[in-house]
């Protein structure tokens, strides 16, 4: 959760599983408290709640207080456009609030139970002009990506639109990354190591396993059908 102090800053908490449920019962939004007893931490987390360096981790002899005297503000939710996103001009391990109209809402696989959730949607805000859009592709309980795509770029190739968008890294230096960065390498594929069955499948949604069939609804051995083409390795 967040907590915002009189100034306006706000910070990371975190309630540890065993804790919850004494927590969520003490805290609730909008409320004033006063807390002790905590543990202060560094902010590592790979994407932020809240662009705060460090993070407070709640404990079981950590004291919450309900003041009730609503003397704070609320948080103050800036949004960050759609042109600084493009730009590049904001944190990029900070979670970010945006305001979007829909435009176009592509491919959509919301069943439970498979690990390829996902909703692709085109989002466009007013001071954008119509003919560029912003990508949201959303794996359902995981963390957003954002990508343009603008008429100007339109004429390019496959390749040249891919090595436009990411940096471009030898396969030796890639294998060194300690962070989880996105990237793109051009190389000679030398030998597909496949079995008797090939080095890709159709997955079902649930299961995993293989889904058969030459067109939508795959199903597989379960009888469980899938609409989407789910490729797997």
């Amino acid at each position: 959760m967040i907590l915002v102090g009189k100034s306006g800053d706000d910070i990371h908490v975190v309630v540890p599983a065993p804790h919850v449920s004494v927590f969520s019962e003490k805290c609730l939004l909008g409320h004033t408290y006063t807390v002790s007893n905590f543990k202060v931490v560094p902010n590592v987390l790979a994407f932020k709640a809240s662009g705060h360096k460090y993070m407070l981790k709640f404990t079981a002899g950590t004291s919450v207080v309900d003041d009730d005297k609503h003397e704070i503000p609320p948080k103050q939710i800036v949004f960050t456009s759609f042109s600084d996103i493009i730009t590049g001009k904001f944190v990029k391990d900070v979670l970010l609030d945006v305001i979007g109209m829909v435009d176009s809402i592509g491919y959509a696989q919301t069943e439970s139970g498979g690990k390829k959730q996902q909703i692709n949607m085109v989002l466009r805000d007013h001071i954008m002009p119509k003919e560029t859009r912003v990508t949201l592709s959303d794996q359902l309980g995981s963390n957003s990506q954002l990508s343009s795509q603008n008429s100007k770029n339109s004429q390019l190739t496959p390749v040249q639109k891919l090595l436009s968008k990411v940096v471009v890294l030898p396969i030796v230096e890639i294998i060194q990354l300690k962070d989880i960065t996105f990237c793109a390498t051009v190389a000679t594929t030398k030998l597909l190591a496949a079995s008797l069955f090939g080095w890709y499948y159709r997955a079902c949604h649930m299961c995993q396993s293989i889904a058969r069939g030459d067109k939508p609804p795959f199903e597989c051995e379960a009888g469980q059908e899938t609409m989407a083409e789910i490729i797997s390795f």
